[in-house]
């Protein structure tokens, strides 16, 4: 199997088709912060996850904090312009026989009601900085993953109307 044909079985499976797992998956450590105030290390990890049940070989990750980005930090997403501000943006991982083959952005929106994935901001009127003057653009992968995480974890998903209200543009 190729990733191709990985990430195809996983677009074409049914929410009911995986096993949600709870506890974390550990990916690594990282130095302490310098405003932590235990010594050494911080563990760095997964806070979820899920198996395929037709192929326990495939899984998914997700709840790792993405690199770069105060995962709790007052949204700087223009596009997150939800009722409740809390944005918390995380790592997606396709994980086979253990190992990430695939990773993506993803954010947990309006206060941890939805997921949806992290766009690429593609054209910004040069002349203002404001947030409405971007689109923002996710692959037809990225919506398929976000929309089938976000259905494993909330059976009764309103994936739908936060992407429709996100107004983003599929692309490839």
């Amino acid at each position: 199997m190729n990733l191709y044909e990985l990430r195809d079985l996983i677009l074409d499976s049914d929410p009911d088709g995986w096993m949600e797992v709870g506890g974390s998956t550990l990916l690594g450590v990282d130095d302490a912060d310098e405003n932590d105030r235990t010594q050494g290390v911080r563990v760095i990890a997964h806070t979820s996850g899920a198996v395929y049940h037709h192929d326990i070989s495939i899984g998914l990750a997700w709840g790792l904090p993405s690199a770069g980005r105060d995962p709790r930090a007052p949204s700087q997403l223009g596009w997150a312009r939800f009722a409740d501000t809390t944005v918390s943006t995380f790592w997606a991982d396709v994980l086979y026989n253990g190992v990430t083959l695939d990773r993506v952005d993803m954010a947990e929106v309006d206060g941890g009601r939805a997921f949806l994935p992290v766009p690429s901001v593609c054209c910004v009127d040069e002349s203002e900085s404001s947030p409405t003057n971007a689109c923002y653009r996710v692959t037809h992968w990225e919506l398929s993953l976000a929309r089938l995480l976000d259905q494993i974890v909330r059976r009764d998903s309103e994936f739908e109307r936060y992407f429709q209200f996100a107004g983003f543009e599929i692309v490839g």
